[in-house]
């Protein structure tokens, strides 16, 4: 999905993928990650918020955290709930 720059939704949910390569920015509004994905990684997506980044099948399997430049995307809660879980 790396050469995709105009992808709006991208669902995984139900694959056996432990990582999703993104393009670095976009106008990806929401993301839902596979059950077994390790590897979050967000790079410049301004239109991202909270509400458009489903972690729920994978959350205490995240092994490495990224987020950069997505200014509607508080990357400190959403590590917290990583942390927590």
């Amino acid at each position: 999905l790396s050469s995709c720059t105009h992808l709006r939704e991208v669902y995984a949910k139900g694959t056996g993928l432990s990582q999703i390569i993104l393009p670095d920015g976009g106008g990806l509004q929401y993301i839902q990650f596979g059950d077994f994905t390790e590897y979050l990684t967000l790079r410049n997506f301004p239109l991202l918020n909270a509400a458009g980044v489903d972690i729920s099948g994978c959350i205490d399997d995240i092994i490495h955290f990224n987020i950069q430049q997505c200014p509607n995307l508080n990357p400190l809660d959403l590590l917290m709930d990583v942390m927590e879980a």
